[in-house]
């Protein structure tokens, strides 16, 4: 087995809250584990995710709601401490609360341990702006500094809208994308393969077809089993019993005794003479070809072929 490790970027599919679904249930937003499952490698083992979220935006319009009165809105000026916004801001959301149905409220929830926790991490108030608006939810909601809002892939983001639900024509599009990786345990599935032709051929100073065409073949081993140099050929050409053959040739490919030839699944073994005039990267082509062999003298050749299914 062997630990592989991959990147990936994907946006969260889109949320829409409205008056179907806006009735104060919890929505997931964000769900890392079904997120996790669609990165999940097959056959891997003890995978490992990081999550990065990298933006969450809620688009809104709400137009149930009464419009505010421009003059109503909050005047913050430079000279304003943190303390005097913060106060004139919660004055105003008072006087426009869902009460009065100038807002909706919505409330973020943590999915842990299997189940949604019992209290909402935070909310805020939306407002009827008389278009669609939009809210940034990581910046101040999920992080309160820097930007960096890490997933989990036991975790889910949730949101609800209390206590005055949406009504036909209100809407919440809840929109995101994230980042991660993913580190895993890899083993290559093995091939089921088939026994193909097995055996030994005499060779002579006359050439001689070894093994025939075999587009299916994935595995082929073949030895120079006697005390003569064997020259082959892989070819599409019959060179069936030709006395003339072109294979004694100094450029020709060569196994002295003992040495071997072996191909598996597209890539070449071989340890004999002339190896350079074997094109080793086109080898998942010529070596599904015939073979043709043939010495000064006499031998043998040994050969297994293991082929696809």
């Amino acid at each position: 087995m062997e630990i592989v490790s991959q990147t990936f970027k994907g946006v969260i599919p889109p949320v829409r809250i409205d008056h179907v679904n806006g009735d104060g249930r919890i929505v997931s937003i964000i769900d890392w584990s079904a997120i996790a499952l669609n990165h999940t490698p097959p056959g891997a083992a003890n995978i490992q995710f990081e999550f990065t979220l990298e933006y969450l935006t809620a688009t809104y319009y709400l137009p149930t709601l009464l419009k505010i009165p421009g003059s109503s809105y909050p005047v913050f000026s430079a000279a304003d401490k943190n303390l005097q916004r913060a106060a004139k801001l919660t004055e105003f959301k008072r006087n426009f609360s869902p009460t009065n149905n100038y807002s909706v409220q919505f409330l973020l929830w943590n999915w842990y341990e299997s189940r949604w926790r019992e209290t909402h991490f935070d909310r805020d108030y939306l407002f009827n702006a008389g278009m669609e608006n939009r809210l940034n939810l990581i910046k101040p909601f999920l992080v309160s500094v820097g930007d960096t809002v890490f997933g989990d892939i036991s975790y889910k983001l949730g949101l609800s809208i209390a206590p005055r639900y949406l009504l036909e024509g209100d809407y919440i599009e809840i929109s995101g994308g994230y980042s991660g990786s993913v580190s895993y345990l890899w083993e290559p599935p093995q091939i089921e393969l088939l026994e193909g032709a097995t055996g030994s051929q005499d060779i002579t100073n006359t050439s001689v077809r070894v093994l025939n065409t075999n587009h299916k073949r994935a595995v082929l081993y073949v030895q120079n089993a006697g005390n003569v140099r064997v020259y082959f050929k892989f070819s599409s050409i019959d060179y069936w019993n030709q006395p003339s053959f072109p294979l004694l040739a100094e450029s020709a490919p060569f196994l002295e005794p003992g040495q071997n030839l072996t191909y598996e699944h597209g890539k070449l073994f071989f340890n004999g003479g002339n190896k350079d005039n074997l094109l080793e990267k086109y080898a998942n082509t010529f070596c599904k070809l015939s073979l043709y062999a043939v010495c000064n003298g006499n031998s043998k050749l040994v050969y297994q072929e293991l082929i696809f299914e």
